[in-house]
Protein backbone atom coordinates (compact mmCIF):
# COMPACT_ATOMS: atom_id res chain seq x y z
CA UNK A 1 0.00 0.00 0.00
CA UNK A 2 1.42 3.33 -0.86
CA UNK A 3 1.61 6.22 1.56
CA UNK A 4 -0.99 8.30 -0.26
CA UNK A 5 -3.61 5.60 0.06
CA UNK A 6 -2.72 5.06 3.72
CA UNK A 7 -3.01 8.80 4.33
CA UNK A 8 -6.38 8.88 2.57
CA UNK A 9 -7.71 5.95 4.63
CA UNK A 10 -6.37 7.57 7.81
CA UNK A 11 -8.00 10.88 6.94
CA UNK A 12 -11.33 9.21 6.14
CA UNK A 13 -11.22 7.19 9.38
CA UNK A 14 -10.29 10.28 11.39
CA UNK A 15 -13.07 12.27 9.70
CA UNK A 16 -15.64 9.57 10.45
CA UNK A 17 -14.52 9.31 14.08
CA UNK A 18 -14.46 13.12 14.40
CA UNK A 19 -17.93 13.45 12.86
CA UNK A 20 -19.31 10.73 15.13
CA UNK A 21 -17.73 12.41 18.16
CA UNK A 22 -19.12 15.80 17.15
CA UNK A 23 -22.57 14.25 16.61
CA UNK A 24 -22.53 12.61 20.04
CA UNK A 25 -21.38 15.87 21.64
CA UNK A 26 -24.17 17.78 19.84
CA UNK A 27 -26.73 15.19 20.96
CA UNK A 28 -25.56 15.43 24.57
CA UNK A 29 -25.68 19.23 24.40
CA UNK A 30 -29.18 19.15 22.85
CA UNK A 31 -30.50 16.76 25.51
CA UNK A 32 -28.97 18.85 28.26
CA UNK A 33 -30.55 22.01 26.88
CA UNK A 34 -33.90 20.25 26.51
CA UNK A 35 -33.71 18.94 30.08
CA UNK A 36 -32.90 22.43 31.34
CA UNK A 37 -35.78 23.92 29.33
CA UNK A 38 -38.18 21.28 30.71
CA UNK A 39 -37.02 22.02 34.26
CA UNK A 40 -37.51 25.76 33.68
CA UNK A 41 -40.98 25.16 32.23
CA UNK A 42 -41.96 23.01 35.24
CA UNK A 43 -40.60 25.57 37.69
CA UNK A 44 -42.46 28.37 35.92
CA UNK A 45 -45.68 26.36 35.91
CA UNK A 46 -45.34 25.49 39.61
CA UNK A 47 -44.68 29.15 40.43
CA UNK A 48 -47.79 30.15 38.46
CA UNK A 49 -49.86 27.53 40.33
CA UNK A 50 -48.55 28.77 43.69
CA UNK A 51 -49.48 32.32 42.73
CA UNK A 52 -52.98 31.25 41.67
CA UNK A 53 -53.40 29.37 44.97
CA UNK A 54 -52.21 32.36 46.97
CA UNK A 55 -54.66 34.62 45.18
CA UNK A 56 -57.51 32.16 45.77
CA UNK A 57 -56.59 31.74 49.44
CA UNK A 58 -56.19 35.50 49.78
CA UNK A 59 -59.61 36.14 48.28
CA UNK A 60 -61.19 33.49 50.49
CA UNK A 61 -59.53 34.80 53.65
CA UNK A 62 -60.40 38.41 52.78
CA UNK A 63 -64.07 37.44 52.57
CA UNK A 64 -63.74 35.37 55.76
CA UNK A 65 -62.28 38.35 57.59
CA UNK A 66 -65.09 40.61 56.35
CA UNK A 67 -67.63 38.10 57.71
CA UNK A 68 -65.79 38.02 61.02
CA UNK A 69 -65.65 41.82 61.31
CA UNK A 70 -69.32 42.24 60.49
CA UNK A 71 -70.36 39.50 62.91
CA UNK A 72 -68.31 41.15 65.64
CA UNK A 73 -69.94 44.46 64.78
CA UNK A 74 -73.35 42.83 65.15
CA UNK A 75 -72.33 41.40 68.52
CA UNK A 76 -71.22 44.82 69.75
CA UNK A 77 -74.81 45.95 69.40
CA UNK A 78 -76.34 43.86 72.15
CA UNK A 79 -79.93 44.50 71.16
CA UNK A 80 -79.29 46.25 67.89
CA UNK A 81 -79.11 44.85 64.44
CA UNK A 82 -76.77 45.32 61.55
CA UNK A 83 -77.96 47.89 59.05
CA UNK A 84 -79.34 46.74 55.72
CA UNK A 85 -76.06 47.74 54.02
CA UNK A 86 -74.05 45.78 56.60
CA UNK A 87 -76.26 42.73 56.14
CA UNK A 88 -75.83 43.02 52.36
CA UNK A 89 -72.06 43.26 52.82
CA UNK A 90 -72.15 40.19 55.07
CA UNK A 91 -74.19 38.25 52.51
CA UNK A 92 -71.79 39.31 49.75
CA UNK A 93 -68.74 38.23 51.78
CA UNK A 94 -70.37 34.88 52.59
CA UNK A 95 -71.17 34.32 48.91
CA UNK A 96 -67.61 35.34 48.02
CA UNK A 97 -66.32 32.69 50.41
CA UNK A 98 -68.50 30.06 48.77
CA UNK A 99 -67.34 31.08 45.27
CA UNK A 100 -63.70 31.05 46.38
CA UNK A 101 -64.18 27.64 48.01
CA UNK A 102 -65.52 26.32 44.70
CA UNK A 103 -62.44 27.62 42.90
CA UNK A 104 -60.18 26.04 45.53
CA UNK A 105 -61.75 22.66 44.70
CA UNK A 106 -59.82 22.72 41.42
CA UNK A 107 -56.38 22.76 42.95
CA UNK A 108 -56.14 21.96 46.67
CA UNK A 109 -56.22 18.93 48.88
CA UNK A 110 -59.77 17.65 49.46
CA UNK A 111 -59.62 18.20 53.23
CA UNK A 112 -58.65 21.85 52.74
CA UNK A 113 -61.45 22.30 50.22
CA UNK A 114 -63.90 20.72 52.68
CA UNK A 115 -62.77 23.16 55.38
CA UNK A 116 -63.22 26.09 53.00
CA UNK A 117 -66.66 24.90 51.94
CA UNK A 118 -67.66 24.37 55.57
CA UNK A 119 -66.50 27.89 56.45
CA UNK A 120 -68.44 29.34 53.52
CA UNK A 121 -71.58 27.53 54.68
CA UNK A 122 -71.03 28.69 58.24
CA UNK A 123 -70.61 32.31 57.06
CA UNK A 124 -73.89 32.08 55.15
CA UNK A 125 -75.54 30.63 58.24
CA UNK A 126 -74.16 33.44 60.47
CA UNK A 127 -75.57 35.96 58.01
CA UNK A 128 -79.02 34.41 58.26
CA UNK A 129 -78.87 34.32 62.06
CA UNK A 130 -77.80 37.96 62.28
CA UNK A 131 -80.59 38.93 59.90
CA UNK A 132 -83.31 37.38 62.09
CA UNK A 133 -81.54 37.18 65.46
CA UNK A 134 -83.81 37.26 68.51
CA UNK A 135 -83.07 40.16 70.80
CA UNK A 136 -82.40 38.66 74.22
CA UNK A 137 -79.18 38.08 76.16
CA UNK A 138 -79.21 34.28 75.97
CA UNK A 139 -79.38 34.36 72.16
CA UNK A 140 -76.67 37.02 72.15
CA UNK A 141 -74.34 34.81 74.20
CA UNK A 142 -75.03 31.83 71.93
CA UNK A 143 -74.25 34.03 68.91
CA UNK A 144 -70.97 35.10 70.52
CA UNK A 145 -69.96 31.42 70.90
CA UNK A 146 -70.85 30.73 67.25
CA UNK A 147 -68.77 33.68 66.07
CA UNK A 148 -65.88 32.58 68.31
CA UNK A 149 -66.12 29.10 66.82
CA UNK A 150 -66.14 30.59 63.31
CA UNK A 151 -63.02 32.62 64.09
CA UNK A 152 -61.25 29.51 65.38
CA UNK A 153 -62.12 27.64 62.17
CA UNK A 154 -60.80 30.53 60.05
CA UNK A 155 -57.54 30.50 62.02
CA UNK A 156 -57.21 26.74 61.54
CA UNK A 157 -57.85 27.12 57.81
CA UNK A 158 -55.26 29.90 57.59
CA UNK A 159 -52.69 27.74 59.41
CA UNK A 160 -53.41 24.85 57.03
CA UNK A 161 -52.85 27.18 54.06
CA UNK A 162 -49.57 28.42 55.51
CA UNK A 163 -48.42 24.87 56.16
CA UNK A 164 -49.31 23.86 52.59
CA UNK A 165 -47.46 26.90 51.23
CA UNK A 166 -44.30 25.92 53.13
CA UNK A 167 -44.24 22.43 51.63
Amino acid sequence: MDTGLAGLIGALGGGIIGAAGASVAALITFRGARYQADQQRRATHEQWLRQMRREAYGTFLTHADAVRALCRKGLERIYGRLTADELDALASAAEGMQRSASFLALDVAPDLHDKARHLGDRAKWLHLILRVRPEHSQAHERMRRWVDSYETLVEMFSESVQELDRS
